[in-house]
């Protein structure tokens, strides 16, 4: 029979292995979407052939303006909650109600 601990380490591998290979998944997603965008960008609208670095400059200036407009929207999210929270400030939290006002308390895995 294994212990708790034994069981708690081999599910730490299997959520380790499982972030491996979404991390592997997740680079490669990312490669096709960047060659796909260089050669969509090796000729012009005009129909003509761009060099080598125009297409990096295009692709490096794409790059840039989508983490721009990323931390755009993460302010915008943030200041969305904040307006939510402000908006709904006297309503009370349900999970303090279910535990009777009481914080939460996990037990430890050992």
């Amino acid at each position: 029979m294994k212990s708790k601990a034994d069981k708690f380490l081999r599910y730490q591998e299997q959520i380790l292995n499982q972030l491996d290979h979404m991390s592997k998944t997740l680079e490669k997603m990312c490669a096709l979407m960047v060659s796909d965008q260089i050669l969509q960008e090796s000729v012009s609208p005009e129909g003509e052939a761009r060099s080598a670095n125009e297409c990096a400059t295009i692709v490096k200036e794409s790059f840039s303006a989508a983490l721009c407009l990323s931390e755009n929207l993460e302010e915008d999210l943030k200041a969305f909650d904040y307006s939510k929270s402000e908006f709904f400030v006297d309503e009370e939290d349900d999970s303090d109600e279910e535990n009777g006002g009481e914080p939460i308390r996990i037990s430890s895995v050992f």
